[in-house]
Parts: structure tokens; C-alpha cells; sequence
């Protein structure tokens, strides 16, 4: 009987502990509040399609032409990307998929697609072998679109115009998570690159030159620089908003043939100039 009475006394103690507990537990809660999902910023760039041409003192030279030259090439490097909130900041990443800030070089010359066969395709248009919708990527079908629609007898014979604008690539050159919020700025940092490498398309580039051709078809590679007295970080004062489980885009565009100047044998490229925010689409 003394060993049963213990037992009871025993377990209406414990169950007594446990309301108590669970009592003080949810009327002061856990200190453990809902955190919100990351939204994911992507930060694109491109070259403006209306630099298809450099005129530099007496000369004049050919960005793009319907044979392009795999070689032709500008180079730009990206570091140091970043957003701000106020006085709060997040670093940016090239990617959801890593966790350590890179230095990256792209080549703002490098087409969408290759277009040297332009002809065969507006010869098809022309002769019913093919149609409009046929063509793939669609990046080329709207190219072909908007080419035939500034200049519908374009590639009607030998003495056919130059395109107006070239399709040049867009780069990703962030995507990362960041918490939902409204942001005020963003911060890049561009550069020259060195040394050679391979760009997105495989072809060896000498990473701190632009190779580019003269109106004649020559190839000239000029030497690519910075204003010494400026800093690499450029700030662009834009508004954004991150949501939960959401892609925002800033889209960024780039004018190199406006902002280049010659001193001694290279180019300097202004980067004030040429570096602009042009859309942003939020969630």
C-alpha cells in the first residue's frame, strides 16, 4: 500500500510539473519568431545594340558584321556587387549555387548567336522554303523580325546595308538570395581583366585588350584602360523590392563605343558614361 501511494503521489507530481511547464512555455512563447523565405535578386548586363560601330579620330571600325569575327572582343570584369538598405548592405554572389564572392571577366562583344548565316535565312524567307516561325532561337527569329521590318529588301543582293544593331549577348552576372525588404542602391565594381582566357563562347581572348575591325576588314587589338584617378566601385542609386520565393531583375546596359577616348596607344574606357541602370522589374 506505501509503495502504491508513493507511486501516485509520484505521478500527480509529475503530470502537476508538466501543466506548469507547458503553461510557462506558452505564455511566454520561445523566442523562436517566423523567419521569412529569401527572394533571389538576378543582375544582368549587356553591350547597347546600337554600338555596332566605333569612329576614333580618323577611323572607323566595325563591331559586328554578318560574318563576325569570333575574336571580336571587349572585355569588362565584375567584382564587389552588392545592396543596400539604409545603412545595412548584403554581398552579392554569381549564383544561388556558391557561397564565395568571384571576380569574373565577360566579353561584352560576344553575340546572342552567330549570324553568318543570314543570308541562307532571308534567301529561305524569300523563296517560301522556310517561314518566320521556323527559325530558332527565338532570339534570332525576332532579330530577323526587326532587321526585315527596319529594312525589308535587307539581303535582296550584293549591296545589301549593314544591320543597325547587333544581338549582343546578356550576361548574368549576379543571382542571389537575399531577404525580402525594400532595397535603395546597388554597388558594382568593374574592371579591366588581365591575361587571357577563354570567354563564354571558348575563344582565347587577351583579357585587358579590345579586338575589334576596321571598316576594311583589319583587325586591330588595342590596349584597355581605366581612368587612373577613379574608382573601380560604381553606386547606382535604384529602388528595388525583394519578395519571398520571387526572381526581382535589374537589367544593366552598356555603351562602350561612346565612352572610350585614345591616349597614347590604348583606349580609355570612361565608365561613368557607359554604365547605366536600365530596367528593373520587380516581383
Amino acid at each position: 500500500m506505501t509503495n502504491l501511494k508513493r507511486l501516485i503521489t509520484f505521478t500527480v507530481a509529475g503530470i502537476v510539473a508538466l501543466t506548469t511547464f507547458s503553461t510557462f512555455v506558452i505564455g511566454c512563447g520561445t523566442g523562436i519568431e517566423y523567419s521569412p523565405d529569401p527572394g533571389v535578386l538576378r543582375v544582368t548586363m549587356r553591350a547597347d545594340y546600337s554600338n555596332s560601330y566605333l569612329v576614333e579620330r580618323a577611323d572607323s571600325y566595325s563591331v559586328f558584321t554578318w560574318y563576325q569575327n569570333p575574336a571580336t572582343v571587349f572585355p569588362i570584369g565584375v567584382n564587389n556587387g552588392a545592396v543596400y538598405q539604409g545603412e545595412k548592405f548584403a554581398y552579392l554572389y554569381t549564383s544561388t549555387n556558391v557561397i564565395q564572392r568571384t571576380d569574373d571577366p565577360y566579353n561584352l562583344f560576344s553575340m546572342e548567336f552567330y549570324v553568318g548565316d543570314m543570308f541562307q535565312i532571308l534567301k529561305g524567307l524569300d523563296d517560301g522554303s522556310i517561314s518566320l516561325d521556323e527559325i530558332e532561337p527565338a532570339a534570332k527569329r525576332d532579330y530577323v523580325a526587326q532587321t526585315l521590318e527596319v529594312d525589308p529588301d535587307f539581303g535582296s543582293g550584293a549591296g545589301a546595308v549593314a544591320p543597325r544593331s547587333a544581338p549582343y549577348k546578356t550576361h548574368t552576372i549576379f543571382e542571389s538570395f537575399l531577404p525580402p525588404g525594400d532595397y535603395d542602391s546597388l554597388q558594382i565594381g568593374f574592371y579591366v581583366p588581365a591575361g587571357k582566357g577563354l570567354d563564354d563562347q571558348y575563344n582565347v581572348v587577351d583579357w585587358n585588350k579590345v579586338n575589334i575591325t576596321d571598316v576594311q576588314g583589319r583587325q586591330f587589338t588595342v590596349p584597355l584602360e581605366i581612368p587612373e584617378d577613379e574608382s573601380p566601385i560604381l553606386y547606382f542609386p535604384t529602388s528595388f523590392r525583394i519578395e519571398e520565393n520571387a526572381v526581382t531583375e535589374i537589367s544593366i546596359v552598356v555603351s562602350p563605343t561612346v565612352a572610350l577616348s585614345r591616349y597614347r596607344d590604348s583606349w580609355i574606357f570612361d565608365r561613368m558614361k557607359a554604365i547605366e541602370v536600365v530596367e528593373v522589374k520587380n516581383p
